[in-house]
């Protein structure tokens, strides 16, 4: 068995490090996704989260879905359905809803899985339903084929589908729904033949790679979302369409739709060609995302924001954890803008030096190693507490405490052990904070 990726060493969901990728995949499953989304333009954010979930097997937790589709963590909480029930437009099943935390003990990871309506209330597209979207919503006047259409279009190596061999342009003579309709055809075939990843570099693990929401081409920063849908309808396919086209394919209005191709042209994905008073636009997903094409500039597969945003999850994480200790929240509290002031303040006059200037500079990391070095000086908390000295140590002295004679147990002491566990190890607490010269206000 081919390796689908190399592993990428990151926590997804937050717990365990995973593969960057499944072998298996079902292309039928991704096809209905896809064929879905072209009849209901309005459910891209769950076709979004479909997508990865199938490709992905591992996702999981409503921050790994999150980072791994380039959406805020609201919006996935917000899409998701509640736990047993389905999404809005009824894209993805919940499986668990669970909720959204950087600290483990506290996070119950969120379950979405691609709500497949085979056999239900769907039936694949194909051929004529095709014809019949292309016919109703897709623009039906001739597309003369200009010698930059020829070179960009004819780019890649011939398929065959619907009975003919056509190169992504078809024949010259099609008005340009045809054409589309044939590219759409030749999209389900592509798709629908998926069963794996592969072998990296190989052409479905290239296909995979390509329309992964993770990408980098698919942030808000390069082409967005709406991109990734047209490249996921026509399967990464060099396609014209007109600003009618896009329009019914994104189900968005006109305004927009022009903000996009400006967008779109000015990152290169597009360019513009008028023929006569029509303008046609040529989106080169296959020239400029597969390896083999004419513009492609070796980005297949960078997901740079989405490993950035791990390592920003994996620091909050450490962060949470660190502030979940004594010596993390009296960090926390020295170190914050808002009760810093107070708690500087708040020091006995006679506090240890090298705490008060620590409080004084301000780094919450620094105190916090400072507080640790503390208590393990300090020692952990004795067994028996008879060796604990009755009297406190005063605020300042850094000694560990003297030990009361064998067999002697003072008065405080006994008063100690009558004490429940809870409370015993709130009271060791305390002493080590004094001990280290730290107000307990």
């Amino acid at each position: 068995m081919n390796s689908d990726a190399d592993s990428i060493g990151q926590a997804v969901s937050g717990r365990t490090a995973h593969r960057e990728s499944p072998e298996k995949v079902s292309g039928v499953r991704l096809n209905e996704i896809r064929e879905r989304l072209l009849l209901e333009p309005k459910a891209l954010n769950e076709a979004t989260i479909s997508w990865a979930v199938e490709i992905h097997s591992f996702l999981s937790g409503t921050r790994g879905i999150a980072r791994w589709t380039d959406m805020h963590k609201e919006t996935v909480q917000k899409i998701a359905g509640p736990t047993g029930g389905t999404s809005v437009f009824k894209f993805l099943y919940t499986a668990t809803r669970g909720r959204s935390s950087v600290i483990e003990e506290e996070r119950e990871d969120m379950q979405l899985r691609f709500n497949s309506l085979v056999g239900r209330s769907w039936s694949p597209l194909g051929p004529s339903g095709y014809r019949s979207f292309a016919a109703q919503y897709l623009s039906d006047y001739f597309i003369p084929s200009g010698s930059w259409t020829l070179e960009l279009l004819e780019d890649g190596a011939p398929q065959r589908g619907n009975g003919r061999k056509a190169t992504g342009i078809g024949e010259s003579h099609l008005k340009n729904s045809e054409r589309l309709e044939i590219q759409l055809v030749l999209a389900q075939e592509k798709i629908s033949s998926l069963t794996e990843w592969g072998r990296i570099r190989g052409e479905s693990w290239t296909l995979l790679t390509i329309l992964d929401p993770a990408n980098d081409s698919w942030t808000d920063e390069q082409y967005g979302k709406h991109a990734w849908r047209l490249a996921v309808l026509f399967a990464g396919q060099n396609v014209v369409l007109t600003q009618k086209d896009v329009m019914a394919l994104t189900g968005l209005a006109e305004s927009p739709v022009r903000r996009l191709l400006k967008k779109w042209k000015d990152a290169l994905l597009v360019t513009e060609e008028k023929v006569g008073r029509a303008k046609h636009f040529h989106f080169g997903f296959y020239s400029v995302l597969h390896p083999d094409g004419q513009m492609y500039d070796g980005g297949l597969g960078d997901k740079t924001k989405l490993y950035a945003a791990m390592s920003r999850d994996a620091k909050e994480r450490a962060t949470a954890a660190r502030r979940g200790i004594p010596e993390g929240t009296i960090a926390w509290k020295a170190a914050n803008p808002r009760t810093r002031q107070a708690f500087l303040d708040g020091l006995p006059e006679d506090a240890d030096p090298v705490w008060r200037a620590l409080v004084e500079r301000g780094d919450e990391v620094e105190m916090y190693e400072h507080l640790v070095a503390q208590a393990k000086e300090a020692g952990s908390a004795p067994s028996n507490p008879a060796v604990l000295v009755a009297g406190v140590v005063e605020p300042g002295n850094l000694k560990r405490p003297a030990q009361a004679p064998p067999g002697l147990m003072s008065t405080e002491t006994q008063r100690f052990l009558e004490q429940s566990a809870e409370v015993q190890q709130e009271t060791l607490a305390a002493m080590r904070r004094r001990m280290a010269g730290v107000s307990s206000t």
